[in-house]
Parts: C-alpha cells; sequence; structure tokens
C-alpha cells in the first residue's frame, strides 16, 4: 500500500507545483490553468516518477500472482487456473 500513496502523493504535488507556476506566470483561465496544469504534471510524472511507477507494478504482480490458484504463464503464454483443492471422492460426505 505504500507505494500507491507515494506516487499519489506524489502526482498530487506535481499537480499543485504545475498549477502554481502557471498561475504565476499569468495563465488566469480556470478551465486553462487546470488543464494546462493536468498536462504539464502528467509530463513531468511520466519522467520523474518512474521508480514509484516501478514499484507499484511490481506490488500488483506480486500480488496477483502470489493469490491461490494464480500461477505464471504456461509455456504457451496462457494463464490458466490450477486446481486447488481435490476433487470431492464419489461416496465420501
Amino acid at each position: 500500500m505504500r507505494p500507491v500513496l507515494v506516487y499519489t502523493a506524489s502526482r498530487i504535488g506535481l499537480f499543485a507545483v504545475a498549477f502554481g507556476v502557471l498561475y504565476l506566470l499569468g495563465l488566469r483561465g480556470m478551465m486553462w490553468l487546470l488543464i494546462a496544469s493536468a498536462v504539464l504534471s502528467g509530463l513531468a510524472s511520466y519522467v520523474l516518477l518512474s521508480k514509484q511507477r516501478d514499484a507499484i507494478s511490481i506490488r500488483i504482480s506480486e500480488a496477483g500472482t502470489s493469490r491461490r490458484g494464480h500461477d505464471t504463464p504456461d509455456q504457451d503464454g496462457s494463464y490458466r487456473y490450477r486446481q486447488v483443492d481435490p476433487p470431492d471422492e464419489p461416496g465420501k460426505p
């Protein structure tokens, strides 16, 4: 959960910085200020936050493969669920 919080806080911080800088540079129309801030902070986060983005992707991939019944792809590249519990035997309650 920590990498997600760090990345989200960094994105919000970049947006706030971009908003402030553009406002100080004279961009006063609220709609254009929001749009330009979103674009500028998006470009900046693509360059500046690559480590945090990698940490999130590792965390997500580990969480996805650590659940019961999930595995890595087969040799043909397809994902198949492995049977986790043995099948019920006939005649047993």
